[in-house]
């Protein structure tokens, strides 16, 4: 299902900027098996949500510039029997 593999890459795209260890753009899209225009989009959306968000190039990642917390909730429910 598209959205709850969306909703994967997001969280572990969170969880690798708040460690720093997203690697170059590239690198992050290949680790979260995205192009790296889809990167940039995850980057924006990011953003939307209020991230503030950097990219360093000493470090070779994008990091919060300020604490960004990102708190998802699953709950899927069967709405009809058919």
């Amino acid at each position: 299902m598209k959205l709850l593999e969306e909703l994967q890459q997001l969280i572990k795209a969170h969880q690798l900027i708040k460690k720093q260890e997203t690697g170059t753009p590239d690198e992050f899209a290949a680790n979260l098996n995205i192009s790296r225009s889809k990167v940039y989009n995850l980057i924006n959306t990011f953003k939307i949500l209020g991230a503030q968000i950097k990219y360093s190039r000493t470090r070779n990642s994008f990091y919060y510039e300020t604490p960004f917390k990102l708190q998802l909730k699953k709950k899927l429910k069967q709405l009809y029997k058919y």
